[in-house]
């Protein structure tokens, strides 16, 4: 019986010490503070009129946000050595496709340069194929069920796959429509949701097909230009953009996702894609 109590107060003793142990670990912890680091985001398209990139710095957890921007009027931008212009205090550099060019199939390296700190970089290569199968299907509507007499409008659309080689799309749209209600015309574009970025993983050369929300009104009157996009991208802006998406930040629930990058010493995507437009009305 004795026995039995010593073993009795041993154990009490250990699960003392175990608590105490754990009680000092926990106001022990020393957060590591992180650096922040650069950002350049630049997606080249031919297509485009302008040439955009944009720059930002990261806000690391468990660090002091710094909300100073003064370091971006001290950097430079460059595309192959061609120098960019910053758009007032924005953080957007950019430069017109007609003076620099951008050639399918081309190489194409963005630079950010930190006077005597930093350089980081990021490289892309323009497709040479841009898939122009896009078709208009139709418009579908669905009467709403928060206001009588009005309705959400949808665009069908489909193409067809590539034959034979490893393809990344995107679907979008751009569109101008009148509101009555402040007398104004809207110009949007629209690159919405997950689905909208296609790979051709098995079904390689097949028709591709779907529909998006346009439009919520009592008629399609009020809207004055719609186009659809089809972009014929690289794996690196499909992967970036699909891991963004499946980011949720509010749920703290959610599981970490690993944002890919192709900038070295820095973070973010530069990425080549090609543009293709229907104008359906």
């Amino acid at each position: 019986m004795k026995r039995l109590q010593n073993i009795a107060l041993l154990l009490s003793s250990i699960v003392i010490a175990l608590l105490s142990s754990c009680e000092d670990m926990v106001t022990e912890i020393d957060v590591p503070s992180v650096d922040a680091k650069y950002v350049i985001e630049s997606y080249l398209s031919p297509e485009d009129s302008m040439i955009i990139v944009k720059v930002g710095k990261t806000d690391p957890l468990f660090s002091v946000v710094d909300d100073d921007h003064v370091w971006m009027s001290q950097i430079t931008v460059d595309i192959n050595g061609q120098q960019l212009t910053r758009e007032g205090n924005t953080n957007i550099f950019s430069i017109s496709s007609s003076v620099l060019s951008l050639q399918p199939g081309f190489e194409y390296t963005v630079t950010l340069n930190y006077p005597d700190s930093i350089s980081l970089s990021g490289k892309c290569t323009i497709p040479t194929v841009m898939n122009t199968s896009l078709v208009f299907e139709g418009v579908d509507s669905t009467a709403s069920t928060w206001e009588q007499g009005y309705y959400d409008y949808y665009a069908r659309y489909s193409f067809h796959d590539i034959a034979g080689t490893e393809d990344y799309y995107r679907i979008g749209m751009k569109v101008t429509w009148y509101d009555e209600w402040n007398m104004d015309t809207i110009v949007y574009e629209q690159f919405p949701y997950m689905e909208y970025f296609i790979s051709d993983i098995e079904r390689d050369g097949e028709e591709i097909s779907g529909r998006f929300f346009f439009h919520y009104g009592e008629s399609l009157q009020e809207v004055i230009h719609l186009s659809l996009y089809l972009y014929s991208t690289d794996k690196m802006y499909y992967d970036y953009h699909r891991a963004v998406l499946n980011e949720n930040a509010d749920n703290p629930f959610s599981e970490p996702v690993i944002i890919p990058t192709n900038v070295e010493n820095g973070l973010g995507c530069v990425a080549g894609l090609r543009r293709y437009e229907v104008v359906v009305f």
